[in-house]
């Protein structure tokens, strides 16, 4: 905003791009697309043409460090293009998490109040799962060994409440979203209606004192 302190928005720009390595280095495609669909509407709501400036200038530098540096390009183009193989030949990855969401949908039918209990998700994976699920995730990284990770959720929050939680703990959960939601709006509307009633000249310090 107009009254943010001047540092404000090279700190901004700075924690953004030094946050951008750890954000490709992830490979989590979901985060890609969530900071993709985020940046782009804050982008839209300060405007079309600051957006189109902001989004000239990531293509330019994604093309240096991608296409001219070389950084990653293999590994984060093979990435990048799963993201549109998930319906036509996903990978293993993508086929775990869609039996993993399967099983999940099939433990809240069973038990669709309550659901199967905190922490049962693991116990009851196997018995709703299809067989095209994997027995874990192969990791592997700097400094780890090669080893397999146990799927203990279904890598979705909702699904993971419905199953374990039920309606009851699904309802819970999104009621206390709503009334967060609700202050934050009805804080925003009176710092709003204070901003306008508000005498233009009020909070100034006045010329020629110090």
């Amino acid at each position: 905003p107009p009254s943010a302190p001047r540092r404000t928005r090279p700190v901004a720009l700075g924690a953004a791009a030094a946050l951008v390595v750890p954000l490709t280095l992830s490979f989590s495609r979901g985060a890609w697309i969530a900071t993709a669909c985020a940046g782009g509407m804050v982008l839209l709501l300060a405007g079309l043409r600051l957006a189109a400036r902001t989004l000239t200038v990531l293509l330019a530098a994604g093309v240096v460090l991608v296409g001219g540096a070389g950084v990653g390009t293999e590994m984060i183009g093979e990435r990048l293009a799963s993201i549109t193989q998930v319906a036509g030949s996903p990978d293993q990855s993508v086929t775990d998490r869609y039996a993993m969401w399967a099983a999940a949908g099939g433990m809240w039918r069973e038990h669709p109040a309550t659901g199967v209990g905190l922490k049962g998700f693991p116990h009851h994976r196997d018995g709703h799962a299809s067989l095209a699920l994997s027995s874990g995730s192969d990791t592997a990284g700097a400094g780890v060994a090669f080893h397999r990770e146990p799927l203990l959720s279904p890598h979705n929050m909702y699904l993971l409440i419905l199953s374990e939680q039920g309606l009851v703990g699904l309802t819970l959960a999104a009621g206390s979203w709503s009334a967060l939601l609700v202050c934050g709006l009805v804080r925003l509307s009176r710092l709003r209606a204070s901003a306008r009633t508000r005498p233009a000249g009020h909070g100034r310090r006045p010329a020629g004192r110090s």
